[in-house]
């Protein structure tokens, strides 16, 4: 999937991190980025609740999960990066925890790799979106067949039980000695019936579930 033009907001209280950042890309070829800067979580929010689209969103260091934290609990689903000084175990953890989508150590980070890095982590949170809406999508015809044959199966059985009675009470009836104009309308009952039966029998092969 190629990304053109691309709105990150970058999420850091270190004016030198985020000069590094916005040099960075700025410096890259390729897709061309708006940055958006915030210093706080809160500000941050703000600026995701205002903004028509953020594509991507950096957070930096401890401070960074803080600002990641914040956003997942605002329900916010951009897709974020995390960017530490150095290798630490304990935070990498923790952010995939927060389901922050990469995690990168900014002096070994060029660009390039840290554009490439941004464009993936968009493209898999994309992708993850539409399996998830082909998913509800799914659930939902079932859930709407489910519905369908159940109230199939209602109407089967609301219609057999009573016409099972007349069926069986018509039979009755037409072994005794009947007059000749009553035995005319016990046939049209049995000719009622069958049809009525005949329309339950199609209704019935039309439950998704049989």
């Amino acid at each position: 999937m190629q990304l053109q033009h691309l709105t990150i907001l970058i999420i850091s209280a270190d004016r030198t991190v985020r000069e590094s950042l916005t040099s960075l890309l700025n410096g890259t070829g390729g897709a061309q980025f708006t940055l958006l800067i915030e210093r706080e979580p809160a500000a941050a929010l703000e600026r995701c609740a205002e903004a028509e689209t953020i594509d991507a969103a950096i957070v930096v260091g401890r401070d960074g999960l803080a600002a990641a934290s914040a956003l997942r609990s605002s329900d916010i689903g951009v897709p974020m990066i995390l960017v530490c000084d150095k290798e630490d175990f304990d935070i990498a953890v923790e952010a995939l925890r927060l389901d922050i989508h990469d995690y990168l150590v900014l002096n070994q980070s060029g660009g390039e790799r840290l554009a490439h890095t941004i464009r993936n982590a968009i493209n898999r949170s994309r992708t993850r979106i539409k399996i998830a809406q082909t998913e509800r999508t799914r659930l939902l015809a079932q859930k709407k067949q489910e519905a369908i044959a159940e109230l199939i199966v209602t109407i089967c059985h609301e219609f057999n039980n009573p016409l099972a009675a007349i069926k069986i009470s018509t039979d009755i009836i037409s072994r005794e000695d009947v007059r000749e104009k009553d035995r005319i309308i016990l046939q049209e009952i049995e000719q009622t019936i069958q049809s009525v039966e005949k329309k339950i029998s199609r209704l019935r092969d039309l439950n998704p579930s049989a």
